[in-house]
């Protein structure tokens, strides 16, 4: 009786993807608190470069 089992998990299966592919959204694996501090300080360092690049072409940087 296997056979009799299959179409109700196809069933079963294909629902669950379906619904995962429209719920879902991407998601970054494998990422921690570690990953995101990097990021912020990348963000800072790069804030930081683009302020002093401002200030150099105003000729206000020493």
């Amino acid at each position: 009786m296997p056979y009799q089992v299959l179409p109700g998990l196809a069933i079963i299966t294909g629902m669950f993807t379906i619904s995962g592919l429209a719920i879902g959204g991407k998601k970054l694996i494998l990422r921690d608190d570690w990953d995101r501090a990097l990021d912020a300080r990348d963000m800072r360092l790069k804030d930081r470069i683009q302020w002093e690049e401002k200030l150099k072409a105003e000729g206000k940087w020493h």
